[in-house]
């Protein structure tokens, strides 16, 4: 064994001793610091000899030095064993990988001051296992390319002016990780479920009748042609007769062409969706939405910003509140103290 090794074992030998005589445990010696070593060392150690109950061998925890870049990893009994460590392993490794290593500390973190002043209500997700997804008849696209759809467009702008168009975010989880419901139209193209609204459709109640027609199933019960329809997340101006949309209306634009809106959309508990044959209904998670606008574009890569102001309280099949992200009291019940 190398000199640092032997000196560092010599040190943990002492202070489990102090720790066995004095009645403390691993972890209050290691809360205090005693088994730091300020030689970049990772030192293993533990005992092969049981105590008298047999109890299993669990992992109490690690200390990290932040400063120094150490980390010692400690294994022990629950119960007090009956002799001192022994090392089992001594290798000397970089101060940034000695920090990587330190996935656990036992030492709790600082917390800060309430830092929830003027947040956005609490959206509860239920998980994408408890939503029924069926099939109904194919809807073509009304324009077979991007010209006829401008073209469709400019001869609306002209008969009953701009035209107001409405999109759904609807939001599940998988696993406690959020996903958005997106359709998928030839295996390449996606869009949010929704339409543009017909010139003489009330907002809400126009966006619910578009809603149905692309999900609602092709013989509904009783609450499957109910939404829940949220907060405005966003505006996509579309300024003139072509594909690009802003969102923000540009000052020196007086007369836009269309207006397109996005809605958070509570979903219940349990629902069914019927998509139509030549679509797909994919959960998308936000981290594969975020900053890939070369895939998605940028209005539904940045579903991710329009979220951030949320809490999500994550539900289990059985009804349970499992997590909410960003964190609250409800991890700590499984023992997570991260």
């Amino acid at each position: 064994m190398h000199g640092a090794a032997s000196r560092a074992y010599l040190r943990l030998t002492a202070s489990w001793h102090q720790a066995t005589t004095s009645g403390q445990d691993a972890a209050s010696l290691i809360s205090q610091g005693l088994f730091n070593d300020q030689r970049n060392w990772v030192v293993l150690f533990g005992t092969r000899k049981l105590s008298p109950s047999g109890a299993l061998v669990a992992l109490v925890g690690a200390w990290c030095s932040r400063s120094e870049g150490v980390f010692l990893g400690f294994g022990n009994h629950v119960d007090r064993p009956a002799s001192g460590p022994e090392v089992l392993q001594a290798v000397r490794v970089p101060p940034l990988l000695a920090s990587a290593c330190a996935c656990t500390n036992l030492h709790r973190p600082i917390i800060p001051l309430p830092f929830d002043a003027n947040q956005s209500p609490t959206i509860r997700l239920y998980p994408l296992s408890n939503y029924t997804f069926d099939t109904k008849e194919t809807q073509p696209e009304e324009d077979p390319s991007v010209l006829s759809r401008l073209q469709r467009l400019e001869s609306h702008y002209r008969q009953h002016g701009m035209r107001r168009t409405c999109e759904a975010i609807l939001v599940c989880h998988e696993h406690n990780s959020p996903q958005v419901l997106m359709l998928q139209i030839a295996n390449a193209f996606f869009k949010l479920p929704g339409d543009y609204l017909l010139p003489d459709d009330d907002e809400i109640e126009g966006f619910k009748a578009r809603l149905n027609e692309r999900l609602a199933p092709a013989s509904p019960k009783e609450g499957d042609l109910d939404w829940v329809v949220g907060e405005c997340l966003a505006q996509w101006w579309r300024p003139n007769v072509e594909t690009f949309l802003y969102p923000y209306l540009p000052a020196h634009v007086s007369r836009p062409k269309e207006l397109k809106k996005l809605y958070l959309i509570h979903l219940p508990p349990t629902k069914v969706l019927a998509v139509p044959k030549n679509m797909k209904l994919l959960a998308i998670p936000l981290s594969e939405l975020y900053d890939n606008s070369a895939r998605y574009g940028p209005q539904l890569s940045a579903i991710p910003h329009y979220l951030s102001k949320y809490r999500f309280e994550c539900v289990n099949e059985q009804g349970e509140l499992e997590y909410v992200m960003p964190g609250d009291a409800v991890p700590e019940q499984n023992g997570s103290n991260e």
